[in-house]
């Protein structure tokens, strides 16, 4: 790699030759051998020719490796493969293997370009090969440290303007040659730039009839990220031409987000949260979706309240980082007149709770009442994977439904489960169920119906529990909040003893992150297939962790918990009521074991051992 041009120059030498007055020529460095194809020419000509052919075949393998073999290598984790041909690429950067052929091409071409006839055709063309690798150096940046990315520009553009400043002293001068070179390069210079203006008079009119995005969603996102998400893969669904901007998907630099707004958007749909408009991002947005005409519509959630005129009036105290939009050109009075214009733009009600239905109705206004592809809805029969989350909470239950959707796909390589289900208020779990997930949100363990469900499942003899973690800033239940559990019942009459060991036991379980509102498409896509390889793996079910965790003089007791859960918490008032007739039969029996039973539940949730605990 480091001799490859000094190698190759050696091997050319035969063929570089100096034309003398007399009409004869001599090889540079050989003047006495004649460039004839005789006698010693003819010898060092055919050294040199075969010589070529190891340089050559170097460069082809090493086209071969970085091209074909290294992706194949890459996906097997073939760490000897990598470390046997490192001296290839370890210079640069993941994903830009490939200049190491670029860099070899390129040596190629500057040993051979000595061979040209004329000075000036050696000189335009060691000119333009530089210009090139500049520019192919600046668009890829493939070295592995920025200051090498930097180093190499600077040392291309230096060499192009040394050998420019050398064309000064150039004596030899083919007048014709030089004229056909200029006329040449003239003539592709204006080709070049009329067809780039072309391209973009096209681009600018392709651009006014078909957007990029059919629609944008401007949201809030710890507000309402997850139910942008799920409009997302709601609207795709609809068909290819409802193409959708959310931002962690198809923004990757910061500084065309409103050219994305302005110049490829059809409809910017604003998902009116109780707090999209302190986003300084958000209202950036409406800003220039205002200023440039584009269709606008308002979502508007139930807590959120339009901007009035005191509230405008104070807007740049409440919201102090609204300035800094000021580089992108929009003032103060820009953004009072936009949030004067989000009260005159059509809005539709977002439900306050998120299902099939509600969502599919969004959608259905949103599309004009285009029904070609309806919300995917459940499958008939029983579910065997049961998806749980506090409906009340909206970014809750949005998740829960994109999980349903994600795994309506993966769970097809599952070998346990194959119809998951979001579980309604109500909706009793099936015998059959395998495998539950639960969505943990703020909150979500104090809701009735979550504590309704994740009793029903704890007396399921196969069905096991798995927490999936939808909100970055959800806090692990801790010994304050077991306190707060016991004096704020999510249900009266709940056995609140049973609820705190299911919410333990399910935390013994390595939780995933499935964070739908700051993650790709792909991203979630593998969370999915990672959710089902745990569901897959861990059979053992809720219960007989249970089970495992409680002594034996125990189990009757838990068996009796089971039924009563089964039965509602109206059958638990009874089942206590029978239990407390059998104590005044048996006060002494009842009275040791109760008291081994208080020890145990008092050093497992470490309460005081009263019989008012009990």
């Amino acid at each position: 790699m480091v001799f490859y041009i000094s190698f190759l120059a050696s091997l050319l030498t035969p063929f570089r030759c100096n034309v003398h007055p007399n009409g004869l020529s001599s090889v540079q460095g050989y003047n006495e051998v004649l460039c004839n194809g005789k006698d010693e020419h003819l010898q060092m000509s055919l050294l040199g020719g075969f010589g070529l052919l190891l340089p050559i075949s170097f460069l082809a393998l090493s086209t071969w490796v970085v091209v074909l073999v290294l992706p194949q290598r890459l996906r097997e984790a073939d760490v000897t493969f990598m470390q046997s041909c490192n001296f290839l690429f370890a210079r640069f950067r993941p994903g830009a293997e490939f200049f190491s052929v670029l860099f070899l091409v390129r040596n190629l071409l500057l040993a051979f370009l000595p061979l040209l006839p004329t000075a000036s055709a050696r000189v335009l063309g060691m000119n333009l090969m530089l210009a090139l690798h500049v520019t192919l150096t600046a668009f890829f940046k493939p070295w592995k440290l920025t200051a090498s990315n930097y180093l190499e520009l600077f040392l291309g553009i230096l060499q192009i303007l040394l050998i420019t400043l050398g064309t000064l002293f150039v004596r030899e001068v083919d007048e014709f040659s030089a004229l056909v070179t200029c006329v040449t390069i003239f003539l592709a210079t204006f080709v070049a730039i009329f067809g780039c203006m072309l391209f973009g008079f096209i681009k600018y009119l392709s651009g006014k009839r078909h957007k990029k995005f059919r629609y944008f969603l401007c949201h809030h996102k710890n507000a309402a990220g997850s139910v942008a998400r799920l409009l997302k893969m709601e609207l795709q669904k609809r068909g290819r031409q409802y193409t959708t901007f959310v931002d962690c998907d198809d923004l990757h630099d910061l500084t065309k987000l409103f050219w994305y707004v302005g110049q490829d958007t059809s409809t910017f749909l604003i998902l009116g949260s109780s707090e999209v408009l302190k986003r300084k991002w958000c209202v950036g947005e409406m800003v220039t979706a205002r200023v440039h005409n584009v269709h606008a519509l308002l979502l508007t959630w139930p807590d959120f309240a339009r901007p009035d005129d005191a509230f405008i009036e104070q807007y740049c105290k409440a919201v102090p980082d609204i300035t800094d939009l000021a580089r992108f050109s929009i003032s103060r009075l820009d953004v009072e007149e936009t949030l004067r214009w989000l009260n005159t733009l059509e809005s539709i009600t977002m439900p306050r709770s998120v299902n099939s239905e509600t969502i599919a109705a969004v959608v259905d206004s949103l599309c004009n009442g285009d029904r070609s592809i309806r919300f995917l809805s459940h499958a008939k029969g029983e579910p065997d994977c049961c998806i749980i989350a506090d409906l009340n909470y909206m970014e809750a239950a949005a998740t829960a439904y994109i999980l349903y959707n994600i795994l309506g796909r993966e769970l097809r390589r599952s070998s346990r489960c194959a119809s998951p289900r979001v579980i309604m208020e109500g909706e009793a779990i099936p015998d059959i169920a395998e495998a539950a997930l639960m969505v943990c949100s703020n909150g979500c363990f104090l809701c009735p119906h979550v504590a309704d469900v994740l009793l029903q499942i704890a007396r399921l003899h196969r069905c096991s529990l798995l927490p999936i973690l939808s909100d970055d800033s959800f806090r692990f239940p801790d010994e304050d909040f077991f306190s707060e559990l016991t004096l704020q019942a999510p249900v009266q009459g709940l056995d609140i003893r049973l609820y705190a060991k299911v919410i333990r036991v399910m935390f013994k379980e390595i939780a995933i992150v499935f964070s739908t509102y700051n993650s790709t498409q792909d991203d979630l896509q593998l969370r999915g297939r990672q959710i089902v390889n745990r569901i897959d793996s861990n059979s053992r079910s809720i219960s007989s962790k249970l089970s495992s965790l409680l002594p034996h003089s125990l189990s009757g007791d838990l068996e009796a918990i089971q039924r009563t859960s089964s039965m509602g918490f109206e059958g638990l008032k009874a089942d206590e009521k029978s239990e407390k007739d059998q104590d005044l039969h048996n006060p002494s029996e009842v009275k040791g074991e109760k008291g081994e039973l208080l020890k145990i539940y008092s050093a497992e949730f470490k309460c005081p051992t009263t019989s008012s605990s009990f």
